[in-house]
C-alpha cells in the first residue's frame, strides 16, 4: 500500500475517479439537502470534465492537479456545510468521498507525476499525515464557540407542538411564533420569555462547525508539511 501511494500515479487517478462516481450515488440517495450535488446533466458534464484534467495530470500537468485540488476542496467545502441539515450517512460518506480525493491529489505518487525534475520515488512527506489528539480537542472547541456566536442569528420560526404542523408563519397563531436563534439549525427558540432548547440540533450545528474547524487546522497545518524531493538530472518542465 505505502508503494503505491509513493509509485503508482495512475492506479490513484483511476481511484479518484471511481470515488468520484461513488459521490454520484451518495448524492442521488442523500435527500433533499444533497440536491446541490446531483443533476443529471451537470453530472455528465463534469464526469466528463473530471476524467479529462485526471488524464492530463496522469501526462504530467501540474496546473491540471491544481484545478482538481481546488475543485475536490470546494465540493468539500460544500458538503461540510450540508451536515447539520443533511444529517444522514450519504452526507457524512459524500463528505468523506472527496477528502478522500483530495488526499489522493496530494498523495507522493500524484504530485511526483507533475513534476519532471523530480527522481522516481524521491518524494515523501516531511512529515506523518495523522492529525494530532491535540487537533480533534481544538476543533471540538472552535466548533462549540463558532456555534454559540451564531446564536446572533435570529429569525422568526413556529414553536415546536404548537398549532398545525408544517403550516407557514403566516398561518400560525401570535402564540405559536417565537424567536429561533442558530445556525444552519435554530437549536434556541425564545418562546414569549421561555427559551426552549433543541439538543439534538445543537449537536447536529456544533458537529458541523468542529468538522469545518478541523478541516481549516488541517489545511493550515500542511501548510509546514508539503513535499520533499530531490532533482533529478532530466530536464525540467511543466508537463503536457
Amino acid at each position: 500500500m505505502v508503494r503505491i501511494w509513493r509509485e503508482a500515479p495512475g492506479l490513484l487517478i483511476v481511484t479518484y475517479l471511481l470515488l468520484g462516481a461513488i459521490g454520484v450515488g451518495l448524492a442521488l440517495v442523500g435527500g433533499r439537502h444533497l440536491a446541490s450535488f446531483r443533476n443529471g446533466e451537470l453530472d455528465a458534464l463534469w464526469i466528463f470534465v473530471g476524467g479529462f484534467l485526471a488524464w492530463r495530470v496522469w501526462l504530467g500537468g501540474r496546473n491540471f492537479r491544481v484545478v482538481l485540488v481546488i475543485w475536490s476542496g470546494l465540493a468539500y467545502t460544500a458538503a461540510a456545510l450540508t451536515i447539520a441539515r443533511a444529517w444522514n450517512l450519504a452526507a457524512f460518506g459524500l463528505l468523506a468521498v472527496f477528502a478522500a480525493q483530495i488526499a489522493l491529489l496530494l498523495s507522493p505518487a500524484v504530485y511526483q507525476c507533475t513534476r519532471r525534475n523530480v527522481t522516481p520515488g524521491a518524494v515523501t512527506p516531511t512529515r506523518r499525515m495523522v492529525p494530532p489528539l491535540w487537533m480533534y480537542l481544538l476543533s471540538l472547541l472552535a466548533g462549540m464557540i463558532v456555534t454559540l456566536l451564531y446564536l446572533a442569528n435570529m429569525k422568526a420560526v413556529a414553536v415546536p407542538s404548537c398549532g398545525v404542523p408544517g403550516a407557514s408563519l403566516a398561518r400560525l397563531p401570535e402564540r405559536c411564533i417565537g424567536l429561533g436563534q442558530g445556525y444552519p439549525l435554530r437549536f434556541l427558540t425564545a418562546d414569549h420569555n421561555n427559551p426552549e432548547i433543541d439538543k439534538a440540533a445543537l449537536i447536529r450545528d456544533w458537529a458541523q462547525w468542529s468538522i469545518v474547524s478541523f478541516s481549516g487546522l488541517y489545511l493550515l497545518c500542511r501548510q509546514f508539511r508539503l513535499p520533499s524531493a530531490r532533482p533529478s538530472n532530466r530536464p525540467t518542465g511543466d508537463g503536457p
